[in-house]
């Protein structure tokens, strides 16, 4: 056992007084209890407010980890990634439609511009081609019908021979019925 000498030297040292953590100046009064959590040596006082300080501490500390608790609960992180896939997918959606619009509409006005070079183009072709049936099939043919006029309205075999513009056309040992 120790014995009451012993006691008094280390009541004489350093650790005798209050070690309180809060206070700036530091308490004279003599230590009476140990904290366990912290090991400070505090005088009855100084021990009940150090108690308090830590009971608050802890209460913050429950209601955060509670708070976190009830956020780690509602947090559904896959969800949350799914419906930003959604989201995006659905912005790139709305920009691809209009882009689509946008480059629809262009090639529509190109397609009608073309249609119109086209048909400006067929019709130029058209009176080409009409004008050059008029002139090798139609006034040809109209010509043989007046040379035919002549004949004497009875069926003959004749050979007949027609040059329209450098070409020529040939009709040979052709029966004709002229009515």
């Amino acid at each position: 056992m120790e014995s009451s000498n012993e006691i008094l030297s280390v009541l004489d040292n350093d650790i005798d007084y209050c070690q309180n953590p809060s206070e700036i100046s530091s308490c004279h009064a003599r230590q009476y209890l140990m904290c366990p959590h912290c090991s400070f040596h505090l005088c009855f006082e100084h021990g009940q407010q150090h108690q308090k300080q830590i009971q608050n501490e802890i209460l913050v500390l429950y209601h955060r980890a509670k708070n976190f608790e009830q956020t780690l609960n509602e947090y559904q992180p896959v969800q949350t990634i799914i419906e930003q896939a959604f989201y995006s997918l659905n912005e790139w959606k709305q920009k691809m439609y209009h882009f689509i619009d946008q480059y629809s509409e262009q090639i529509k006005i190109h397609i009608e511009q073309a249609q119109n070079r086209l048909n400006d183009q067929w019709n130029i072709t058209k009176k080409e081609y009409l004008q050059m049936l008029d002139h090798f099939v139609l006034e040809p043919i109209d010509e043989l019908l007046k040379g035919i006029n002549f004949f004497n309205k009875k069926t003959s075999t004749f050979f007949f021979e027609f040059q329209h513009q450098n070409k020529f056309i040939q009709m040979k040992s052709m029966k004709l019925i002229v009515v």
